[in-house]
């Protein structure tokens, strides 16, 4: 368990008493990038049908959906430190943030028509089939663009998010519409299949919108997740030698070979070199992983720079012309001015 997700993981830098502060930030923002998602998303289809899509069941579900999803994502992504840890909340996330759409959202729009025909509009089993469809959208929905997510980030991570904001946002809302288009079309497809949905009823501007929700999701965390970023770094320089993230800004000038680049090269064994730390798995996010568990633990690096993590489990193999092949169950991290890092490696 991650004790400091309730400050952001710089407990330094930040309060939360209530340990809630991060978890109804990230429920407003969840709200607010999906409702903008959901207009875009309809705005756009509605001017290509010439019709009007809106309702006002898809505002109001599309603004409990993504209070639900940030609540999930403000209350457990301190804890990740790995692609399918990622990808598990992103799935989580959806899948509440679906069922609390659908629901909401067909609930709404069934007062609505109570209320200007005077008879009851009401239908438990209609707000019980959405919320599992856009349950199941949320989910796949979630995964693939949770994969997505963690795929670009883990790339940007070598230039501390990225030197181009719009590049990086682009990326991100590219990986959250297709995750919210696959994962609407995958529940339609699913629900005619087994005879739930009506092949007459299916909907490209439901999946339009759900690929749109989801890309305001994506830029929603992206954004919030840089401006933490930014804010531990204004901190003074004591408070971030253990508390800020990685910085991967340093480039080497001659080969303009990035942190990122430079440790990945120790997720391949390199017989040129006599011994040679190898990671078992993505070697950026392992070392991220690395980073964070010594703040948990309190482990401190030396005056040199150098910080030795025990992570209690294998994280690599001692390769090179001479290594033995032993498993290494520690990653040792050097780095400059506090957080930013020159390289990482397996160690025992």
């Amino acid at each position: 368990t991650n004790l400091y997700r309730r400050a952001g993981n710089s407990p330094a830098n930040a309060t939360d008493p209530s340990g809630l502060a991060w978890g109804w930030a990230a429920a407003g923002i969840g709200a607010g990038v999906s409702v903008a998602g959901y207009t875009i998303g309809t705005l756009g289809y509605s001017i290509w049908t010439g019709q009007n899509q809106f309702s006002t069941g898809g505002f109001v579900g599309a603004a409990a959906g993504g209070a639900v999803a940030g609540l999930v994502v403000g209350a457990l992504t301190g804890d990740v430190t790995s692609v399918a840890g990622l990808v598990g909340v992103s799935a989580l996330a959806g899948g509440a943030g679906g069922l609390a759409s659908g629901a909401v959202g067909t609930l709404t729009d069934q007062t609505v028509q109570s209320a200007l025909t005077g008879t009851n509009q009401y239908n438990l089993t209609a707000v019980g089939q959405n919320a599992l469809s856009e349950g199941v959208t949320g989910l796949v929905g979630g995964a693939i663009g949770g994969a997505g997510f963690a795929a670009i980030n883990a790339r940007m991570f070598a230039v501390a998010f990225g030197k181009s904001a719009v590049a990086r946002e682009a990326a991100q809302g590219v990986a959250g519409f297709a995750g919210g288009f696959v994962g609407d079309q995958t529940s339609q497809l699913s629900a005619i299949a087994v005879g739930s949905q009506n092949p007459a009823d299916y909907s490209a501007s439901r999946s339009l919108r759900a690929g749109a929700i989801g890309a305001g999701i994506a830029v929603g965390v992206g954004r919030a997740g840089a401006a933490r970023q930014a804010w531990a770094a204004k901190a003074p320089k004591e408070t971030i030698i253990q508390r800020a993230p990685l910085d991967w800004s340093i480039v080497k000038k001659a080969t303009g070979e990035t942190r990122w680049q430079h440790i990945q090269k120790h997720g391949v064994n390199n017989l040129k070199k006599d011994l040679h730390g190898v990671f078992d798995q993505d070697a950026v996010l392992t070392t991220q992983e690395a980073w964070y568990r010594a703040q948990r633990l309190g482990i401190k690096m030396d005056a040199d720079g150098t910080l030795v993590v025990p992570m209690g489990r294998r994280v690599g193999y001692e390769g090179g012309k001479l290594g033995s092949g032993a498993e290494l169950n520690s990653v040792t991290i050097h780095s400059t001015d506090g957080c930013k890092i020159i390289t990482a490696y397996p160690t025992k």
